[in-house]
């Protein structure tokens, strides 16, 4: 029955009916906004991420596909905007919040800091090299701090595929981790780094 209705207001809205709009907005902005905070971690964030949802829908209302679901459609635009806000913001690994971007407090010489820097380079440009969905997992789990189980709601996938794609990103890492290794690095740099960065990729 919420199908049918959400057909019928589908219709009207490609015909530019703002008032059957303005009743999808308030049915469904409350329950988008609670899933996009779930990835995005802000109020704020989540609600402007719905808001371009919407917006997008009433600008595109006459190229919407023939056969488009609402409910569904809403819900995944939604999660790939609140995905987008999530990679605009990290611009390096963990957004500014993991121990790799605190080493200056470890007192660093000013050569190890260096080569510091361009490990964090390879493995933030490793990141960015990885499949999309992995890359994505990858970030909810490692970067946002999320569980196995609220990035496999959010996503609507198997804990079993995120785990997958954690172990696929975090073999990936691994490899170029060891052949950043196989350069000259001071061996002090070398323990601070590694043990850090495996306290990155073992904290699941």
């Amino acid at each position: 029955m919420t199908q049918h209705i959400d057909d019928n207001l589908l219709d009207k809205i490609k015909i530019s009916d703002y008032s059957a709009f303005r009743k999808v907005f308030d049915q469904y902005f409350k329950s988008l906004v609670i899933r996009s905070y779930q990835i995005v971690r802000e109020e704020q964030l989540a609600k402007d991420a719905v808001q371009e949802v919407f917006l997008a829908l009433w600008k595109n209302r006459t190229k919407l596909p023939e056969n488009i679901k609402l409910e569904p459609y809403l819900r995944r635009s939604t999660i790939n905007r609140s995905l987008n806000i999530i990679k605009s913001r990290s611009h390096h690994i963990g957004a500014g919040q993991t121990p790799l971007t605190t080493i200056k407090e470890k007192n660093l010489q000013p050569d190890e800091q260096s080569e510091f820097n361009e490990l964090r380079d390879v493995i933030q440009s490793t990141i960015d090299q990885l499949p999309e969905r992995c890359k994505q997992i990858y970030m909810l789990c490692k970067q946002d701090g999320m569980t196995h189980k609220e990035v496999a709601e959010i996503l609507d996938i198997s804990t079993k595929t995120i785990e997958n794609q954690i172990t696929k990103a975090l073999k990936t890492l691994r490899t170029a981790v060891r052949t950043y290794q196989s350069h000259t690095v001071s061996f002090v740099l070398l323990v601070i780094l590694w043990g850090i960065f495996t306290f990155q990729l073992l904290y699941v």
